[in-house]
């Protein structure tokens, strides 16, 4: 005979062990101390910044109290008339030391290079188909310019003037002539070579 065994049959299942009142409490209970530790760190966080915050409002007011002690110094500080008097009277001393300075290396350069024989030169050249225009003597550099009525005549002219006086045996270093029609425009540059610059 045949017996059928239930596997399914309540008997044989694990009893649950349902949550009771106790466990529940336990439960509740840790969320709240969970709950308050946690508002105390907030808070103590809160706090510890605004006593920081008060900190930093009072560095604050301190560094704007010493900028108003310096600009209320700067303020008062005040340049007597006399140091004034006397700093003009330097500038001005500076001032004319300076132009007698240009003045004597003018006079000392008017020496070493004679203005007026070195437009006597130019002038003993007369060639009417030159006209000068321009002259720059500055210390040791002659610049000429001018124009001509045919180029083929500016190199003899060169030869020429370069036979006279201050220029005898100083040719010019730079000859540029251009097209201005219905002239030549030309421009000679003399300078001093460099062992002879002082």
């Amino acid at each position: 005979m045949k017996t059928r065994i239930q596997l399914l049959s309540t008997d044989l299942r694990p009893p649950r062990k349902l949550l009771d009142f106790q466990m529940a409490k336990r439960i509740w209970l840790f969320c709240v101390l969970l709950m308050v530790v946690l508002f105390g760190v907030y808070d103590w966080q809160q706090l510890d910044l605004e006593e920081q915050l008060k900190k930093l409002k009072q560095v604050e007011s301190q560094l704007n109290a010493q900028h108003e002690q310096l600009a209320r110094a700067q303020a008062e500080v005040r340049v007597s008339p006399d140091l004034k008097a006397m700093y003009a009277d330097v500038e001005l001393e500076a001032e004319l030391k300076r132009k007698l300075m240009e003045r004597v290396q003018e006079g000392a350069a008017s020496v070493r290079f004679p203005y007026s024989s070195f437009l006597t030169d130019i002038s003993v050249v007369n060639e009417p188909k030159i006209w000068l225009d321009n002259i720059v003597i500055s210390r040791d550099n002659i610049l000429l310019s001018g124009l001509a009525s045919e180029a083929d005549i500016i190199p003899e002219w060169l030869t020429l003037v370069g036979q006279q006086g201050y220029l005898l045996g100083r040719p010019f270093n730079k000859v540029t002539i251009s097209e201005e029609p219905p002239y030549h425009r030309f421009e000679l540059h003399a300078e001093p070579k460099l062992g002879d610059r002082k």
